[in-house]
């Protein structure tokens, strides 16, 4: 899975979870919501990460 596909992923499962956490719709704590919106950060750096060796254009 590359990087970019990761990323995808995880800000697909941070919608499906937005839409059923209603403390997430108003901006309340959710530890959930957290935790993916952290791993989605994380997600989206890996993917622009120029170093990344496992980029969608094979490391080149």
């Amino acid at each position: 899975m590359t990087a970019t596909t990761t990323a995808q992923a995880v800000y697909q499962h941070y919608l499906a979870h937005l839409d059923g956490c209603r403390p997430c719709r108003v901006e309340q704590p959710c530890e959930a919501g957290d935790r993916l919106r952290r791993a989605l950060r994380a997600a989206r750096a890996a993917a622009m990460d120029p170093t990344n060796s496992r980029r969608d254009n094979g490391g080149l």
